[in-house]
């Protein structure tokens, strides 16, 4: 039996502070624009600069529903049958990376690395109850269950390869 709730996850909160403050030099440009120099026109570019920065980073939200997941960005939608779903993996490059492999059809890459680690936790959970015939490989295993030292250990491998 499935679970007929509809979920909706979100950009986690450190996400949004960490670019509020990597994006903040635009607000004081602006600032100093309209105190300093009065220029209004240079501060609403900083604005709205800023504020189209910060959408687009924490725009990314993914929906679970039944069979489904619903995974949208600024720039793109993807509703996803997690039936066709055959193996789920987790990727550390270029950031954290969700990977679904589906039947006959391109195998899709999804960035959860801006989500918080208690929502990449359900994520899983929902695509693992919703697809049953999905095989996981053993880091998303090890995400589903919160672990999350397996992805610093990953990452830390994969470094040391680099710099070997």
């Amino acid at each position: 039996m499935h679970n007929t709730s509809v979920r909706q996850l979100h950009v986690g909160m450190a996400t949004v502070l960490l670019f509020s403050v990597l994006f903040s030099p635009l607000l004081w440009v602006a600032i100093m624009a309209i105190g300093g120099q009065h220029q209004p026109v240079q501060a609403v570019f900083f604005l709205m600069a800023y504020f189209a920065g910060m959408y687009c980073v924490c725009s990314p939200s993914i929906e679970l529903r039944p069979g489904h997941l619903l995974y949208r960005t600024f720039f793109y939608r993807l509703d996803i049958d997690l039936q066709t779903v055959t193996a789920v993996s987790v990727a550390t490059h270029p950031g954290l990376m969700l990977k679904l492999r589906r039947e006959s059809q391109p195998a899709i890459a999804l960035s959860i690395k801006p989500f918080a680690q208690e929502d990449i936790v359900v994520l899983l959970g929902h695509i693992q109850r919703e697809s049953s015939n999905a095989t996981f490989d053993p880091l998303s295993q090890s995400l589903g269950r919160g672990f999350f030292e397996s992805i610093n250990q990953t990452a830390f491998a994969r470094l040391t390869r680099l710099t070997s």
